[in-house]
């Protein structure tokens, strides 16, 4: 009786914390983001559901196909962070950007640096796809950003840099209240439990 009324009550415990999962995707093959001049910047906004406080991200992946630099040189960086937009949805932002050394947006409040591709890695017929897996810190920037719904990605090329496309995707979890008859169910699973115990105290 005893091992049914604990198996029972794991079961019911279970279904009432599992996790709702919903899967969000992005992708575009805007020539803004696959041929990127070196005297630019270039900020791929995005819209999506706002995160709701119950909710939680739990895997986050951006992917660039056919990635490659102008030239083989590993001092070609192209700089790629998350960031913090507050308008657009599946938009584009260009601006100027004078200096081809250095990362545009570090010491920017709004970007999350995510990943610094070399063009000693990807070049002229070394092309190849390169994935991002958020890592915690980069989820929790995520998360902060989704609160408003509204979130993008930064890319400060230096030097000339390519690729065919860019996809990202991330996932997340709410965990559901449970239903009334769950809980009922729950809470006579626990007090057999209990009462099974001072019986076999009293025996």
């Amino acid at each position: 009786m005893k091992k049914v009324l604990t198996t029972l009550f794991a079961a019911l415990l279970m279904s009432a914390v599992s996790a709702q999962a919903t899967t969000y995707s992005f992708s575009t093959s805007n020539s803004a983001v696959t041929s990127m001049a070196d005297t630019t910047n270039v900020i791929w906004n995005l819209k999506s559901t706002p995160l709701a406080a119950d909710q939680v991200i739990t895997s986050a992946t951006l992917t660039l196909y056919g990635l490659q630099d102008w030239e083989k040189n590993a001092l070609d960086k192209l700089y790629i962070s998350l960031y913090n937009t507050s308008s657009g949805s599946n938009t584009f932002t260009t601006s100027s950007d004078p200096s081809d050394t250095t990362n545009y947006f570090a010491g920017n409040s709004k970007a999350y640096l995510l990943a610094t591709a070399s063009g000693g890695t990807y070049y002229p017929g070394h092309s190849g796809t390169l994935t991002v897996t958020f890592d915690a810190s980069a989820l929790a920037a995520l998360t902060a950003d989704l609160k408003d719904g509204y979130f993008g990605f930064a890319f400060d090329p230096d030097c000339h840099w390519y690729d065919s496309s860019m996809a990202f995707t991330y996932t997340t979890a709410t965990a559901p209240v449970p239903e009334p008859s769950t809980v009922i169910l729950l809470g006579a699973g626990m007090a057999g439990v209990a009462l099974l115990r001072r019986r076999n105290r009293k025996a």
